[in-house]
């Protein structure tokens, strides 16, 4: 496993995430939002992107983020998981995708 105790907003890891109803996971990419002492907050990245949501964002592959393909950042997907489930860093966000994730992500919040 990769060091991944200094991981930071925008960049992207692989990890096993649980389903929701807890009864096994999946090895997927998230997206780095947030880190406490021990735990991460992190956004689902699914590359199903024709069951997007009006907020979710829409981002294409590219060298600096090193996703396969095409994804959907799920916004209303955001989970509060212990490093131990994270593997490795595989890239980053753009600057701008960077921006259009934290507006949308104010835009989410405010809603309520």
């Amino acid at each position: 496993m990769n060091n991944i105790d200094n991981l930071t907003f925008g960049d992207i890891v692989i990890a096993d995430l649980p389903f929701s109803d807890g009864s096994r996971t999946k090895i997927r990419p998230v997206l780095i939002l947030a880190k406490d002492k021990y735990d991460y907050l992190v956004m689902k990245i699914s590359s199903v992107i024709e069951k997007q949501d009006v907020l979710d964002i829409l981002i294409d592959s590219d060298d600096e983020n090193k996703l396969l393909e095409k994804s959907v950042f799920k916004i209303k997907k955001i989970w509060h998981f212990s490093k131990e489930i994270l593997w490795k860093k595989i890239g980053k966000l753009s600057l701008q995708d960077s921006k259009e994730i934290k507006s949308t992500l104010v835009k989410f919040v405010q809603s309520f």
